[in-house]
């Protein structure tokens, strides 16, 4: 009888202890655009559970689906998606501030270095037309510099690319495009480029926006969670979040260190499949801080609604976003 009242009691403790145990959460699914916002994952080019997709749309989609736990895209347009289809995720963090500039060909800066500013006789191209970085220029034209936006249209930041190396518009000459990074240095670095040594930087985006709102940056690209993640996953999704600031603080403040990182994956081609550029694209365009990408590191912090508020757009109530 001694013997089963001891063993009684110590199957209970072991089964009590079993329903003590926390099941490990699962690995976070990410998927995220090649390009600015894929700096700031650079230490997950061999994790499998990240995927990176060169067609902008196909991320969006995402956001209707529930494949992934975590979804990069531009805050903004993943914003109204979210509202629009009734679906279930939500803005955690904002990461990219404003990787845009004003690129001018063959213009001579005055005697404080200052690059002159489009005129009603220059020929101008941009992208993206009526989509946020765009309401961003026409804003900073009229409200800012006080000239009118005159601005051509291509479909997108490749377009805008190969009008910079060209220099031409449908046979005209160009003198400004709108354009963004690391799309900026690939033209000003390619010497077999018709404006090789032609191009320089007239304006920073980001900081004309600072001096006109006095806000840190443009809303861009934007981390969206799942809720099943919110809700089954919060752990990893803090972790993860945590090891985004560490890798931003890196990128902007020792990129030679990020990459390193990104040379591991392997060779130059690999990596822009990956990322949508390659490790000496970072040196290029983050050195010297100068933090091309636009990322948003502990220095800075940008709410979406003052932001959309600054363009005159409808803002968002809080349960489109989350705090973890």
């Amino acid at each position: 009888m001694t013997k089963k009242l001891f063993v009684l009691p110590l199957m209970a403790l072991m089964i009590a202890g079993c329903g003590n145990n926390q099941v490990p959460e699962e690995e976070l699914k990410i998927i995220c655009p090649t390009g600015a916002p894929a700096l700031a994952f650079y230490t997950e080019a061999n994790n499998e559970n990240f995927v990176t997709s060169s067609t902008p749309t196909n991320v969006a989609a995402e956001l209707q689906k529930n494949d992934y736990d975590v979804v990069i895209f531009d805050s903004i347009n993943g914003l109204n998606s979210i509202k629009k289809n009734n679906s279930n995720y939500k803005l955690a963090k904002i990461i990219t501030g404003g990787n845009f500039f004003l690129a001018g060909i063959n213009k001579t800066p005055d005697e404080h270095g200052t690059y002159p500013l489009p005129t009603a006789d220059d020929v101008v191209v941009s992208f993206g037309q009526n989509l946020i970085p765009d309401a961003v220029y026409s804003t900073l034209c009229r409200e800012y510099w006080h000239i009118e936006n005159k601005a051509n249209y291509v479909a997108g930041a490749t377009d805008a690319l190969a009008t910079l190396k060209t220099g031409k518009y449908s046979g005209q000459d160009v003198d400004y495009v709108f354009i963004a990074e690391p799309a900026l240095t690939t033209a000003m670095k390619d010497q077999n480029a018709d404006t090789f040594g032609k191009v320089s930087i007239v304006r920073n985006i980001q900081e004309e926006w600072k001096k006109y709102s006095g806000q840190d940056g443009i809303s861009q690209a934007g981390i969206f969670v799942h809720q099943n993640a919110i809700e089954n996953k919060k752990g990893k999704l803090r972790e993860l979040l945590s090891k985004v600031s560490d890798n931003i603080e890196v990128a902007v403040n020792n990129p030679d260190l990020a990459a390193a990182s990104i040379n591991l994956y392997g060779e130059l081609t690999d990596q822009a499949a990956r990322f949508g550029f390659n490790a000496n694209v970072v040196k290029l365009v983050q050195k010297d801080g100068r933090n091309g990408f636009g990322l948003v590191d502990q220095t800075r912090s940008i709410n979406t609604n003052e932001f959309l508020e600054s363009l005159g757009k409808p803002t968002f109530s809080s349960e489109y976003f989350v705090e973890l």
